[in-house]
C-alpha cells in the first residue's frame, strides 16, 4: 500500500494535498485541497491528515500517461489552486507565496511513514532537503496505526 500527500504551510495557513502514485507522485486534479488555519487543535489535523492520505491512491500506467499527456489540465489545477490561496490569503503574487511556503511530502510505503522536508527552488518547484552530503533528509517511522492497515 502507497499512499503520498504534500502538506504545505504558511504563515497564513496550512494545505493538505492528496497525490496520486505511479511513475512518479502528483497531484489529484479531482480533489478539494485542504485548507487549514494555523490555530487547528492536534486532533483535528492529525484526521486531516489522515482523510487525505486516504485519498491518495496508486493508480495505473494508463491513468499516469493520461495526466502526462493533458498537462494542461494539471496546470490549471495548479493555477486556480494559486489564485484561491494568493486571493483568500492576500498574496501579491507566487513569489511572495512560494517564499512564504515551507513543505513536507508525507509517505506511506507499506508499514512505514516517511516524512521528507522539502524547500522551493523556483517557483511551483521543490526538491528534498539535503544534509551537508548532500543526501535528502528523510525521517522513517514503523507505521502502528491501525488506520491504514
Amino acid at each position: 500500500m502507497k499512499k503520498d500527500i504534500l502538506l504545505e504551510k504558511t504563515s497564513k495557513y496550512i494545505s493538505i494535498t492528496a497525490n496520486l502514485i505511479a511513475r512518479l507522485r502528483f497531484a489529484d486534479i479531482n480533489q478539494k485541497v485542504s485548507y487549514l488555519e494555523l490555530d487547528i487543535p492536534f486532533g483535528d489535523f492529525g484526521k486531516e491528515i489522515r482523510a487525505k492520505l486516504s485519498e491518495s491512491k496508486e493508480v495505473t500506467d494508463e491513468v499516469f500517461m493520461y495526466h502526462w499527456n493533458n498537462q494542461d489540465e494539471m496546470d490549471k489545477f495548479t493555477q486556480f489552486e494559486e489564485k484561491k490561496v494568493m486571493a483568500t490569503y492576500g498574496y501579491k503574487n507566487k513569489t511572495s507565496l512560494y517564499k512564504d511556503t515551507i513543505s513536507l511530502i508525507i509517505k506511506v510505503n507499506n508499514d512505514m511513514l516517511y516524512i521528507e522536508p522539502c524547500h522551493h527552488y523556483s517557483l511551483g518547484s521543490f526538491t528534498s532537503v539535503k544534509d551537508e552530503n548532500k543526501k535528502a533528509i528523510k525521517f522513517e517511522y514503523p507505521l502502528t496505526i491501525n488506520h491504514f492497515r
